[in-house]
């Protein structure tokens, strides 16, 4: 594994993953990259806050989900 015994992180693995074709029966894959300016506005607005600011923010849409 090369991380003391630990799990690599989730890049190394996807990039594992889609080299030996695992999980897909054999067959390759391709991960392409994709960059935050490709993301629906509403995302790259989520990502542009701090960690409190959506914390703030997920607990206004979980009381929205509590009145339904």
């Amino acid at each position: 594994m090369g991380h003391g015994g630990q799990s690599p992180p989730l890049l190394e693995w996807a990039q594992m993953m889609a080299k030996t074709g695992a999980g897909h029966g054999g067959q390759s894959c391709y991960l392409a990259p994709v960059r935050i300016e490709d993301w629906p506005d509403e995302w790259q607005e989520w990502v542009a806050l701090t960690p409190m600011e959506r914390f703030r923010e997920s607990g206004k849409i979980f009381a929205q989900y509590l009145a339904l």
